[in-house]
């Protein structure tokens, strides 16, 4: 069966949004009349088109609570039904996580949106269990919270950097070459704290997303800017060790899948060396 025009689950989404809004409901109200019940994770992702396998039975459910007019039917009709298609489990343990951290007062300043995402980002992932996720979820919170002032921190970087070349352009043209060159080795520090701000929020974002892929081949690729020419594989091999420690140590399976993304990526590169030496052998 054909999939539903994603076009159609955006409109539906909001549809179910204002009809909620005009009852005065919030999503957890919603998520009780709707028969039976529901949780805020399926509650969200219908709301932003982003239930995919969304049928005609779930459709139905929702426009019996909130009174919304019977041509929604109609565009559901050929949507296929699938073990996706009502809450699953992962959205259910998506809001128990979130339940639970709410009462351990983990949550504060970050929005619903936020949490009901992410914390659909790992249930929804590689994770084992529950507890698992729940560890992960928590981590990323903590993560976010300690990046928040990333910001704040690196300032206005282009608007700071374009009015120090015009300094620098300035004082060379009065001739005071020694004080522009100080001036180019301050930014340059300057600049370089601002990047290690911008990696650090790049892995924290990696976290977000349950992808601790990216966050391995950023991971790298920052090797190689630093490390001399061929200790990028030592380098590799020691800082899977130090995510591998640290994630035995929490109980943090993103930071422990990093490890092993950055472990592969080593073994991938003497695999293929191996490969070339062999081939070389026999020509």
């Amino acid at each position: 069966m054909p999939k539903v025009d994603p076009e159609i689950l955006k409109a539906f989404g909001k549809a179910v949004k204002r009809a909620r809004a005009m009852h005065g409901w919030d999503q957890t109200t919603l998520g009780r009349v709707v028969k039976p019940p529901v949780g805020n994770s399926l509650v969200s992702k219908i709301e932003k088109g982003q239930k995919e396998a969304l049928d005609i039975r779930t459709v139905g459910r929702f426009r019996n609570a909130l009174d919304l007019d019977e041509s929604w039917l109609d565009k559901f009709l050929d949507a296929e039904e699938t073990a996706e298609s009502g809450e699953t489990r992962a959205e259910r343990d998506a809001d128990q996580i979130l339940d639970r951290l709410q009462r351990e007062g983990t949550t504060e300043g970050a929005s619903d949106d936020l949490l009901i995402r992410l914390a659909n980002n790992f249930t929804d992932g590689d994770h084992k269990d529950r507890e698992t996720a729940y560890t992960s979820v928590r981590r990323a919170l903590a993560e976010l919270a300690r990046n928040k002032d990333i910001a704040a921190l690196a300032g206005n970087a282009d608007a700071q950097f374009a009015a120090l070349m015009q300094q620098i352009d300035q004082l060379n043209d009065d001739g005071d070459f020694d004080e522009a060159a100080r001036l180019l080795d301050d930014e340059q520090d300057r600049l370089e704290q601002v990047a290690d701000l911008h990696h650090k929020k790049q892995l924290n974002q990696d976290r977000l997303r349950n992808r601790p892929d990216l966050a391995a081949q950023r991971l790298i690729a920052d090797l190689y800017r630093q490390a001399p020419a061929g200790g990028v594989f030592w380098a590799t091999e020691s800082l899977a060790k130090k995510w591998q420690d640290d994630g035995d140590k929490a109980g943090d399976m993103f930071a422990l899948h990093v490890a092993l993304a950055l472990a592969k990526t080593n073994y991938d590169k003497a695999k293929g060396k191996k490969a070339l030496e062999a081939a070389a052998l026999h020509t």
